[in-house]
This record gives C-alpha cells, structure tokens and sequence, in this order.
C-alpha cells in the first residue's frame, strides 16, 4: 500500500517514466509470486476431480497474464497498438476474475473463514488494475514524444522490435532480448516455473482421467524431455543476452551475479540429472515401449466361480488384464489377493473397477503396497487372523525431495478416500519405501482395514489350486522342510499324499477338501509317530495345545470351538509362530526313535495320574472336559474347560504330566 501511494505522487508529479517503471516492477512480481504458489502449495490441493485441476490452472493462468499483458505493454518495445490491447484485455480479465470471486464467494456462503480472502483479493486485483491503467496512459506519452525522433532513428527501432516480435523465442535463443527479460520472465518463469506447473498439473490430469500406465509413461517421457529443452532454451538464451549486456557496458556486478547463478543452476540441474531424471527417463521408457520389468498380475479362477485369484505382481496391462478376466466371467463377486505389491496406476484402476462393480476382496496370504488399494476397494473385506497386509511410502525410480512428498501425498489422499483414521493414515505416511508396516488384525479392524474376520476356506483359493502339474504339487510341499522330512521318513506315503491332491484337483475339489484329504492323512500319520515319541517331545506337544487353543479362543469363539473339533485350518489362522513350533515338533516327533513305555487310559497309571489332576480342576470343569458332546450348545464353556485342563497338566509332577499326555495321545 506505501508504494502504491508514492506511485500515485508520481502521477501527480507528472514523473512519467519513473510511474510506468514501478508499475512493470510490480507486474513482474506478482506474476513470478503467482506462478510460484501453485507450486508450492500443490501438495495442500484437495483437488479431486479433472474439472477441478483444469480450472485451477486456468484460473492461475489468467490472473498471471494480468500481470504479464501489461508488462509487455510497459517494456520499451512497447507500440500505441499494444498499449491499446493491453487496456482491452486487462478489463477483460478484471471482470471475469471478479465474477468468479463473486461466484466463489456465493458457494462459500456467510463463512467468516472466506470472509476476509474474498473482501482482500478483489480490492488488491481492482487496485492493481487501476494503477495499470494509469501507467498506460504515461506510457503513451513517452510513446508520443517518442514518435518525435528522426525518422532513421525510429527506423531502426521499429526493425529491431519487429524481428523481436516475429520469432520470440529465437529472439531469446540469440541473446537479442534485454538481460531482464531473458533472466526473469523467459529462464525463470516461462522455462521453469510455468512450464513445470503446467506440465506437474497435466500429468495429473491424465492420471484421473483413467488413462493407462503405459500412457501416462509416454507422457511424463515426453514431459521430462521437453523441460530440459526449455531449461536449455532459457539457460542459452540469458548467457547469450548477459554477453550482449557486457559488451555495452553493463553493470559489472549484474554480470558477476547472473554468471554465478547460471553457473550454480547448471551444476544443480546436472546432479539431478544424474540422480533423479535419467532413472525416471529409463523408468518411463520401459514402460511407454512395454517392456516393464514388473510382469502383469497372474489371474486365475478357483474351483468356485464366484471368485478368481490375483498373485504376483501390478505390473504395466493389469488392468487390461484384469478388466478382461471380468468381461469373460461377469458372475464373479470375489477377488482373493496374494500380491507383494506393484504399480500404484494399475491397482489404482483395478480398485476404481471393484468398486464400480460393488466386489468383495480377501486377503489369505500377504497384500502389500499396490496391492492394498485394490483389497480396500471391496465392500466386504475379509483377512484370515495371519494374513500379512502391509503399507509404506510409495516409491520409484529417481523420485526423492519434493516429488517424493507429493506422490506420498497423493497416495495417502486415497486411504483417506477409503475413509481410513488419520492416525493410522499418518503412520503409513512415516514408513519409507524400503521399510513395511504390518498392522495388527486388532488395529486393521478398529481402522477399517478389513470389515470381518476369516477362518479361511472361504474360496478355494490357496496353492493347490494354482499347481498345473503333479510336479509343481511337489515343488509347492517340498518348498517347507516338514515335507522333505516326511518324505525322508515316509516316502510311499508322500507320494500317495501327492497322488491324493492330484486326482483331488482333476475332480475339482476346493482347497478346503482338499486340505482336509491332507489333514486326515497326515494326521493319521503324525498321531502313530507321537504315540511312541519321547517326553520332551510329549511335554512340547501339550504346551503346543495349550498355547493353540488359547490363541484360537482370542480370535474368537468359534475358532477355538472348530479347533476342538479338529475343524480349524490352523494354517490359515494361527500365528505363523506357532505354525512354525508344530512344523518343528512335527519333523522331531518323525524323526524320533520309538519307544516301549506307553500308557493307555485305561491303564491304572493313567487312572492314579488323572485323581491327582481332576483336584486341580473345577467340577463344572471336570463335567466338561469328562463329556464334551453334552455341551456342545456352549462352545465357549468348552474351550474354557479344556484350556483350563491342558494348564493343569502343564503343572503336574513330571511322572503325571507324562501319563496324562501319553494316555490323551494314545485314544486319538
């Protein structure tokens, strides 16, 4: 405002050339600080829509060409023609700009929030515009006095401003413009900060219009390409100009200053060159031509229809594929997921497709990254109590700093579309790429993660599906060292169990049945060797139990009833710690030498053994655990009692605690 008011005792005073200086001093600010903004506040967008980007842009462009239009008209290669057009257009843009606020200012309402913006801004603009004017009007009276020179002298201007006006950007190119104009408005503004705010809000523009990855990929390409020639553009052009400004006599310290930051800018832009925009070039490059080293997500159908199975990775066509696997099996309500993760475009419009189509996602296996945007577009999505679903910072190559806060911004902006807590968006924001956070099932229920918890089984879905061979059954057993100990110790028996889940899977079996086949094999298996196994091996056992069964019965009721029952895929619910211990107690219970002593319940051994246990149990207890089918209305009664048994054997005398394990062992 202070300087407003001295500009405004300069008209009065009739100082003409000093009126018309400082109002092209302003313009040239406040077009530099608007076209800066954007960029800095790009990250705080809560733009959502393409509607809404490209009129942002607009709206920034505008107002930056009210400030620019008239800037040009104030420059010494000013005309009375352009003066005129100026005048025109700066009224022009006036009135459109102060009928969008107006028009903003009625969606906001009576907010005292917007209040002050909206009574500021058009104040400062008309101001602004006024004091425009003004300095037109002394403009066309150096103009005048201007037309006043000889005729060779006019010539010679008039030639030089019309090879200047006729090809602009060769102008610059040639160092033929003032070292003002080169530096500031064609090297700063137009070569770097209008060009990258246009280029920045175009690709997200594409991004939202549902373009593929392999698109998007052409274009950042191109993008990154045509911003090092408009670097190289503007960076030519000033040193060419600061040479011509030397040569007249120029301020020596204007040319120090402009060597130096041209100088600085050179090296900065080749160290990010090096780091940053020759890996994302290669990066952009191998998808626009297809040839992403991530491969496309496998999809395959499970034994039930209503479901198919997507694995691997979310390279560049997963979409397409996906988007296929639908079209041929539209009755499909289920997608099971068993992803490490991928490109965040291709899940991105996978997820949009799910969730346009209202489908259910499930999670038995691990979902991370990529992958998490697709699981949490279901409407139902269900995990089992191990399933491993995990979230980080996005990464890719050559992206760091501000880029990198942007695109984690952006991805966080997705969770916070899928209504995810802030807290726990904010912790995904703070691990990096190279690191994985793994949530509780607890924290994933009470965020929304997942809307239900499953015992699994719920589609078929698991690795035997997915074997095309009874070689590739072998591979997918042997790949855990249980197997390869079974069929060290068994060897006819692990090829009928391969035999079994071949001709299993030629029926069409689910993996539900199938694993089932397993289980009542196997089982059969591991009870006759841990009959006969050692007392260490009888004593882990029974800590085992305990430690399964109070596990299952903190996931739910229902899961420890079914563990009782034999029921429960433990595979697909318990922790992977305790799947772990029953693999390792497995393989040393097969291993073990077979010995002699063995103890029945009806032997009296066992019947002394189990009067010294029956004190330390509540008679409510004993009732439970004596019939367990005369409480099967009350499954939770039932796995309390046999907690509470399997605690007490874990507390008898070491001769007891043998007997009792061994006789349980020996009636199964």
């Amino acid at each position: 405002m202070y300087n407003q008011v001295l500009i405004l005792k300069s008209l009065e005073s009739g100082t003409a050339g000093v009126m018309v200086k400082n109002m092209r001093s302003i313009n040239l600010a406040l077009m530099i600080l608007l076209s800066l903004s954007p960029l800095l506040s790009s990250h705080q967008s809560g733009l959502t829509t393409i509607y809404e980007d490209l009129g942002a842009m607009f709206g920034v462009l505008l107002i930056a060409s009210f400030y620019y239009v008239p800037w040009r008209a104030l420059g010494d290669n000013s005309s009375v023609r352009r003066i005129a057009a100026a005048r025109v257009y700066a009224g022009l843009v006036m009135l459109l700009v102060l009928a969008g606020l107006y028009f903003v200012a009625g969606r906001n309402g009576a907010r005292e929030s917007a209040a002050l913006p909206m009574v500021i801004a058009p104040t400062f603009f008309v101001l602004t515009g006024i004091l425009n004017f003004f300095a037109f009007n002394k403009k066309l009276i150096e103009l005048r006095n201007h037309n006043k020179m000889p005729d060779e002298a006019q010539g010679q201007d008039k030639k030089a401003q019309e090879r200047q006006t006729a090809n602009y950007i060769l102008a610059h190119w040639r160092g033929e413009l003032p070292l003002a104009q080169s530096y500031w408005i064609n090297a700063v503004l137009l070569g770097n900060l209008v060009l990258s705010y246009a280029l920045l809000n175009l690709a997200r523009i594409i991004e939202k219009a549902h373009f593929s990855l392999r698109q998007l990929a052409t274009f950042m390409l191109a993008a990154i390409i045509v911003g090092s020639l408009a670097w190289l553009w503007g960076v030519v052009g000033v040193w060419r100009s600061v040479s011509r400004y030397r040569s007249g006599n120029g301020a020596g310290w204007i040319v120090a200053l402009v060597v130096l930051t041209l100088c600085g800018n050179v090296i900065f832009m080749a160290h990010n060159f090096v780091r940053a925009q020759w890996p994302q070039m290669r990066e952009f490059y191998a998808l626009a031509m297809g040839k992403d080293k991530m491969p496309p997500i496998e999809i395959k159908s499970t034994p039930q229809s209503g479901s198919i199975y997507l694995s691997a990775y979310f390279g560049e066509g997963s979409a397409d594929r996906f988007a296929e696997a639908l079209r041929r099996s539209p009755q499909i309500r289920t997608i099971v997921l068993n992803s490490s993760g991928g490109r965040l475009l291709e899940a991105e419009n996978i997820a949009r497709m799910i969730r346009e189509k209202q489908l259910d996602t499930y999670v038995e296996g691990l979902c991370a990254s990529a992958c998490t945007y697709v699981f949490l577009a279901g409407k139902d999505r269900a995990a089992t109590p191990n399933a491993r679903i995990g979230f980080h910072q996005p990464s890719f190559p050559g992206v760091q700093g501000f880029e990198l806060e942007m695109s984690t911004k952006n991805m966080l902006d997705k969770y916070r579309q899928a209504k995810l807590p802030e807290a726990f968006i904010q912790k995904i924001g703070s691990t990096k790429s190279e690191d994985m956070w793994y949530p509780s099932r607890e924290e994933m229920l009470a965020a929304g993660v997942i809307t239900r918890t499953s015992l699994g089984d719920e589609t078929g879905s698991r690795s035997f599906s997915i074997a095309d061979s009874k070689e590739g059954i072998v591979q997918s057993l042997l790949r855990q060292s249980l197997w390869r100990v079974y069929e060290q110790h068994l060897p006819g028996r692990f090829k009928e169990v391969v035999d079994m889940i071949w001709n299993l899977k030629t029926q069409g079996k689910s993996d539900a049945d199938i694993h089932a086949q397993i289980q009542a094999m196997t089982g059969r298996d591991y009870i006759a060797a841990l009959k006969v196994t050692d007392n260490t091996n009888l004593d882990e056992y029974a800590l085992l139990v305990y430690d399964e069964l109070r596990e299952a019965r903190q996931i739910s009721t229902t899961a420890c009833h079914k563990m009782l029952n034999g029921e429960l895929n433990a595979g697909l619910t318990l922790s992977r710690k305790l799947l772990d211990r029953d693999s390792r107690l497995m393989e040393k219970v097969l291993m073990s030498t077979p010995r002699s002593d063995v103890y029945t319940m009806q032997s009296r051994e066992f019947a002394d053994s189990a009067r010294r246990l029956s004190s330390s149990l509540s008679r409510i207890h004993q009732q439970v655990t004596a019939d367990m089918n005369a409480y099967a209305d009350q499954p939770d009664l039932q796995c309390e009692a046999f907690i509470a048994l399997y605690s007490a054997i874990l507390k008898l005398e070491d001769r007891d605690r043998h007997i009792i394990i061994s006789g349980l062992v020996q009636a199964k």
